[in-house]
């Protein structure tokens, strides 16, 4: 059974361990405004199946799941997700995707990782620290 809780989980806790050149994040900081709108881009050098976004919360000491955005352009969002706050667009044939997060406050403060599932591994981005 894959368990990507604990990928996640060892990417926190084990530095470098998640490094990969099959995926990149960019930027790796973003200090933003209160209302104001920013990008993360996630460049794939891999078939996948889609790209998986989550919010590590330091405050809150947990993983949130974002959203799920597959070749086709579909996107599945996580429980309590907003779909106007959080939309993703995908680029490239399917190399890039991208996550836009709109009129950001305090709550929105984390790291986002990109991710995607491969053969039952999981490849992770090296995450984005956004600060409002």
């Amino acid at each position: 059974m894959v368990r990507p809780w604990l990928g996640l989980w060892l990417c926190l806790q084990l530095p470098g361990f998640c490094t990969n050149l099959l995926l990149s994040q960019t930027p790796g900081h973003i200090i933003a405004q209160t209302n104001s709108t920013t990008e993360i881009l996630c460049l794939t050098k891999k078939e996948h199946t889609g790209v998986y976004w989550y919010r590590w919360s330091q405050g809150r000491q947990h993983f949130e799941f974002l959203v799920f955005f597959n070749p086709l352009g579909n996107a599945m969002y996580g429980a309590n997700i907003s779909q106007e706050k959080f939309s993703v667009r995908g680029m490239n044939s399917h190399q890039s995707c991208s996550l836009h997060i709109s009129w950001l406050h305090a709550s929105d403060n984390g790291t986002y990782y990109c991710s995607i599932s491969q053969s039952s591994e999981l490849i992770l981005g090296s995450g984005t620290r956004l600060g409002v």
